[in-house]
Formats: C-alpha cells, structure tokens, sequence
C-alpha cells in the first residue's frame, strides 16, 4: 500500500466539529455541588408569628445561605477541579487516538510497513497533544493578563460571559484545524493573541460608542444655546379696546 496514501487516512483536515473538549474545559466553571442545608424545623403553634410566615420551606436556600455558599468555593479547589477534568478529557482523546489507529498499523503489508506507521501514529499522537497543551498554556496567559479579566472565568467581576462565548467560538472556527476523526491537528493562530485582539476591539467600541454620547449631547446644546428665542405672538388687535385708548 502507498505509504503517502496512508498516511492522509490520519491526519486529513476536514470540517470543524460544533464544540472541541479541549476548548470547553477551558471555560468550564461549574461549581461543584454543595449540600444545601434544610432551614430549621419551626415548632407548629396555633397561632403564627411573624417570623414563622417568614421561615422559608425546607430545603430552599435564603439569599443570605447563597452569598455564604458562593463564599465559601476556594480558587484553589475550582483550579484544581478544572485540571482534573482537562486530564479526564486528555486521556479520553488518547484512548480515542489510539482506538482510531490501532486497525491502521495492523493493516500494514508487512512487519516493516507496520513499524513505520506506528512511528506514523506516535508522532499523529504527539501533535495534538502539544496543540492541546499549547492552548492551555495560552489561555494561563490569559487569566494571568490584568487587560483579559473579561476572558477569565475565575474573575468572577470581571468575566463577560458572552464576550468570551463569542471569542472562543471564533476562534475555533477560523484558527482550529481538525482531521476526518476530530483530533485537533492544527493550530493557525494565537489564543492570546486573538482574545488580546478581541478584548481591544470591544475596549475601542466602548470608547467610540461613549465619544459618540458625549458629541451628541454637545451638538444638542450647542443647536440649543444658537437657536434664537422665539418671537412673542403679537396679540390680535381689539376695536373696542382700541377706541377706549384714543384721545
């Protein structure tokens, strides 16, 4: 078999899938589940006091229990969560990977044509694991960068959902190349780079669309200010009147 045919079998760029699990751990914030604590039991009266009608039923959180719980997620046990979940994702994709190949080595002519599409297979394998690494690595980059916060799901102030939503999906589709079995085997452009790019454009859209208030109310009060003042209505002349003024 032609070993140049073969080999596109592996690494031939078709269509980028909808979502890529590599992308998606990366915006992955999902808190983990927190045992919500039942309000305490009230003791039944005959008659209902106020702060009874007020107890909330049981099992539901008040807003002061919310604030708490969300208090109480750590940085440190959230960036752990994430890498955990990145590693299941990772060694999900080798499993696939080499599930996916498996049959490509064995279909070698021979035990020499076999060796050299295993080495095929090592070095297919080797390169979506340093893209996967590589987008992760620049996404740190990211949460680290003081101008990114807007891309940084652990800033929880900062973080616009649907500014990073639309970025990531962007950039999946015009900078991600992906093979006939949607490994992840080219990488056309920076992440950093392209979310340093679009945190700029949304800044200098901020700014126009702010400059654009401002000369607006300036032209408003400038038509104002040179707008001459209006003439009073001569009133309608009265005979009556007019004969009782003259001599």
């Amino acid at each position: 078999m032609d070993e140049d045919n073969t080999s596109t079998d592996v690494v031939e760029t078709t269509e980028t899938p909808a979502e890529d699990p590599i992308l998606g751990t990366l915006s992955d914030t999902e808190d983990e589940s927190v045992d919500q604590k039942p309000a305490d039991s009230v003791e039944e009266t005959p008659e209902e006091t106020e702060s009874e009608a007020e107890t909330p039923p049981e099992g539901e959180q008040t807003e002061e229990e919310t604030e708490e719980v969300e208090a109480e997620v750590d940085p440190k046990e959230e960036a752990r969560r994430r890498y955990e979940e990145r590693q299941r994702v990772q060694a999900e994709r080798r499993a696939r990977v080499q599930e996916q190949t498996t049959d490509y080595v064995k279909q070698g002519e021979d035990e020499y044509d076999q060796r050299l599409r295993s080495m095929e297979v090592q070095q297919y394998s080797a390169l979506i694991e340093n893209n996967e690494n590589q987008l992760i690595t620049e996404f740190e980059r990211v949460k680290a960068n003081p101008d990114l916060q807007i891309f940084n799901p652990e800033n929880r102030e900062a973080f616009n959902e649907r500014a990073y939503d639309k970025a990531m999906r962007d950039y999946n589709a015009g900078y991600i190349g992906y093979d006939q079995n949607g490994n992840m085997t080219e990488i056309k452009g920076s992440l950093f780079e392209h979310l340093t790019e679009t945190a700029e454009l949304l800044q200098g859209a901020v700014k126009s669309g702010a400059v654009q208030q401002v000369r607006a109310a300036k032209k408003m009060q400038t038509t104002a200010d040179s707008k001459p003042a209006a003439t009073p209505k001569e009133s309608a002349k009265d005979e009556i009147l007019d004969i009782l003024k003259s001599d």
